[in-house]
């Protein structure tokens, strides 16, 4: 079975179920909502949001927030955002290709969202930081919902495991634990 993320491929995609037809193939479609985790780019943008540029002997630089004096984010962080640890995406995929032979896409997420503003906070909250957090209103808040309906993959029986707080805490651990990626 091969598992591809429809969002890359949607223009492609009569030509993929093509060629797994003459290949004999199953193919199943899937999507899924923003990644968390030790990898996961959203997260580490904030990281390195509420850090600083000042070197100490215990944190590296790019993830110092008790230096940091205060930030400002774009828009005024009321847009909603699901976030999905990047573990469960890799537990989805290995799930499906065991479970699954369908041809509906099956959209990975936690089917719970936040404003950008609480995931601020949240992060703010789990790495220490004290500085301010102040809101741009005059830049733009960008897609107001990104939300995906879960039910399917819930109906086949798997469920996400890993909390945002959590994931977070995880994906700032492993930023101090591993300079090469603290210090991109």
């Amino acid at each position: 079975m091969i598992l591809i993320r429809n969002s890359f491929c949607y223009k492609l995609w009569g030509h993929i179920e093509y060629y797994a037809m003459v290949r004999d193939w199953q193919i199943n479609g899937f999507e899924f909502s923003n990644l968390h985790g030790y990898k996961g780019e959203d997260i580490a943008k904030l990281f390195s949001l509420l850090s600083t540029s000042v070197k100490t002997d215990t944190v590296p630089k790019s993830l110092q927030p008790a230096m940091q004096q205060s930030v400002i984010c774009w828009g005024d962080g009321s847009p909603l955002r699901e976030f999905l640890y990047v573990d469960d995406l890799a537990n989805l995929c290995v799930f499906l290709m065991n479970n699954y032979s369908g041809d509906e896409t099956v959209n990975a997420g936690t089917g719970k969202e936040l404003s950008i503003k609480e995931l601020t906070e949240l992060v703010a909250e789990v790495i220490g930081y004290e500085g301010e957090i102040a809101w741009d209103t005059s830049k733009p808040n960008g897609t107001p919902r990104k939300l995906l309906d879960v039910s399917k993959a819930e109906k086949l029986g798997w469920k996400y495991k890993t909390e945002l707080r959590d994931g977070i805490r995880l994906a700032y651990e492993d930023f101090l634990h591993n300079p090469v990626r603290a210090e991109r």
